[in-house]
């Protein structure tokens, strides 16, 4: 998960996805999960797929047979 902040640290963000080591940088946390609670009071807009959806509490989880990765 990113942290909300000024645009400049998003662009850090976007190139540590780019080149690897996005992990390791201020204000990024990184778990490996199948499922994810995000507890808040109120609402507020998360920012899905560059559309603003307005949500509280969210939830989110991964089916592991979701995506096919092939390497080589």
């Amino acid at each position: 998960m990113i942290e909300a902040g000024p645009r400049l640290k998003l662009a850090q963000h976007a190139y540590g996805l780019r080149r690897g080591g996005v992990g390791e940088q201020e204000g990024v946390t990184k778990v490996r999960c199948a499922e994810a609670e995000v507890e808040l009071d109120g609402v507020v807009p998360w920012n899905v797929d560059g559309e603003l959806v307005d949500a509280g509490t969210t939830t989110f989880r991964v089916d592991p047979d979701a995506v096919e990765v092939v390497v080589g």
